[in-house]
């Protein structure tokens, strides 16, 4: 089912809650919309260009309110640089479209200024599913997941590699992008939550305390310039996996061997890793495996640190050329405030 970014204004948050949010998840739509206002283009890049990347299809509602909002104009104006034929107009206020985003004027729009239930039909249509009227009605997506994890969904459930290979009962796999000296790691979806993620497959049954050593230290490490961790478990193979969320980046490793990186560029990458680690050093926590290949630069600019917790706190570890000179020396590893 599509992934839908609901960008609005402030002032429209109630309709979106108790009007779109429940017509489309009743519908086994995935909608995403901003529960909280954004205070600062940092946190806009952040949070909303990442939902914007990650949704399929974008939703704008249409009102006085949203023509005067920097944030749903910003929006509106990436969809239509790159979400061409998948943009859907919800007009609640008699305003012109054209003064949103020239494009718009040229969209057929949902008109729910009048009667709502033909709006619910064709809204809906748009995905071609019906409308039933019922809001209690269950999703088609979560139908559909329990048919994946009962089985009577013909999906391989078992060890297999390859692209449709269901792991966990819920992460389709997509293809394998690389192989480390612990794990495999994947391209997967989510089934569940409908995106995409990061997943890594310990090589063998053995190896699963190194997997569950860094899933408690990412458990309490939820920062912007850290990666985040969303599951971890054993499959059906008796092998330890973690799920990571998916960006859209390159190592800083990359950036770097191709001179791609401005001096600004470089400051940025400098002041979020270095928030990101002054954050776990805060939490108890040292990264002591960081270099170019665990720093991901995503397409804003911004860096997210992988790999928190790899090696134990009082082991040397890492890589020759990154380590610090008291590790290098046989010293304490530590922090020094």
């Amino acid at each position: 089912m599509p992934t839908v970014f609901i960008s609005h204004a402030s002032a429209d948050r109630q309709f979106v809650a108790t009007e779109l949010l429940e017509l489309l998840r009743s519908h086994g739509i995935a909608p995403w919309y901003a529960e909280a206002h954004i205070q600062s283009a940092t946190a806009w890049e952040r949070t909303i260009l990442k939902a914007l990347r990650d949704s399929e299809w974008f939703l704008v509602v249409m009102s006085q309110e949203a023509l005067q909002s920097e944030w749903v104009r910003t929006e509106t104006h990436w969809a239509c640089e790159n979400r061409t034929g998948r943009i859907v107009p919800v007009m609640i206020q008699d305003v012109d479209p054209a003064e949103l985003h020239l494009k718009l004027a040229r969209l057929q729009y949902v008109d729910y200024r009048r009667d709502p239930e033909p709006a619910r039909h064709a809204l809906l249509a748009t995905w071609g599913i019906p409308y039933t009227g019922d809001a209690n009605k269950r999703p088609p997506l979560q139908t559909h997941v329990e048919q994946l994890s009962s089985g009577t969904v013909a999906v391989s459930a078992e060890s297999g590699s390859g692209s449709g290979a269901l792991r966990a009962g819920r992460y389709v796999v997509e293809n394998q992008i690389a192989v480390g000296g612990a794990a495999k790691i994947f391209m997967a979806r989510d089934t569940v939550l409908n995106r995409r993620v990061v997943l890594k497959v310990a090589h063998s049954p053995t190896s699963g305390d190194a997997f569950a050593r860094e899933a408690s230290i990412a458990a309490q490490l939820r920062h912007p310039a850290i990666v985040t961790w969303y599951d971890f478990g054993r499959d059906e193979n008796g092998k330890a996996y973690a799920v990571q969320e998916y960006i859209e980046s390159k190592t800083l490793g990359k950036l770097h061997s191709s001179g791609r990186l401005s001096f600004s560029d470089s400051v940025r990458v400098l002041i979020d890793v270095a928030e990101a680690l002054d954050f776990g050093h805060h939490k108890g926590f040292l990264h002591l495996d960081l270099n170019l290949d665990n720093i991901l630069v995503d397409d804003t600019g911004h860096a997210h640190v992988l790999d928190f917790g790899v090696i134990p706190v009082g082991m040397a570890g890492g890589r020759m050329a990154y380590m610090a000179p008291e590790t290098l020396n046989g010293g304490a590893i530590g922090v020094t405030h």
